[in-house]
């Protein structure tokens, strides 16, 4: 990660220990102003660094929040930091929001759940919606194992419940197909598919496979 390569150098700074000293002593408000883009990614790196604590960084709009969470993957590495988008729709708007911003939603939310700690880059719009209690949310997570047993039925019941289309072919995330003893799932988790084959209630395997070619592999 860039921030240790950096670290020996900014605590060399007058204004990091500073800084530091506000951040420990963890008063209820601090103003720091007249900050670049730069110096503020790196300033929230640290304050991660220094406190392990969960830390929500409000811009103007979505596309500030997807900068910001670049400079910080950047700094301390992906799983560190997550963006949470608008919907980019209307409260009352008769149209749903893109599958792929639902998916990105639901990716960062989960993190949220994980108990461990990140920055998460977020636009006033978005901190503004309703989002669904930790409790509900946590309840609709799904962790599935090789070796373990899970009712198919009962995994297609919850992605149905979820939100899950049911399909012939599973083509984007949101999407899953059954056929006997298979079940292909397109979790907003993953880059692709994954292909879960059961031996009655038994994963017996699971493995990611190509919505071209519908071949699984692994």
């Amino acid at each position: 990660m860039l921030y240790k390569l950096l670290a020996s150098i900014l605590e060399k700074s007058n204004f990091i220990e500073k800084f530091d000293k506000q951040i420990k002593a963890q008063q209820e408000s601090t103003l720091f102003f007249n900050l670049n883009r730069s110096l503020k990614s790196v300033l929230l790196s640290r304050i991660h660094q220094i406190t392990n604590k969960n830390i929500i960084f409000v811009t103007t709009d979505d596309k500030l929040a997807e900068d910001y969470l670049e400079d910080i993957d950047l700094l301390i590495g992906k799983v560190n930091v997550h963006f949470l988008p608008d919907y980019e729709v209307l409260p009352y708007e008769d149209r749903s929001p893109h599958y792929s911003i639902r998916a990105q939603r639901i990716q960062t939310l989960a993190a949220a759940c994980q108990e461990k700690p990140a920055v998460y880059t977020i636009s006033i719009r978005s901190l503004l919606r309703k989002i669904v209690t930790k409790q509900v949310f946590s309840k609709n997570l799904i962790y599935l194992e090789v070796g373990k047993e899970f009712s198919p039925e009962l995994l297609v019941s919850k992605l149905v419940g979820m939100g899950y289309e049911s399909q012939h072919q599973v083509t984007r995330i949101g999407e899953f197909a059954r056929r006997g003893g298979i079940v292909d799932i397109f979790s907003p988790h993953m880059n692709k598919p994954v292909r879960i084959e059961f031996f009655g209630d038994e994963i017996d395997t699971m493995r990611i496979f190509s919505i071209d070619t519908q071949s699984s592999s692994g």
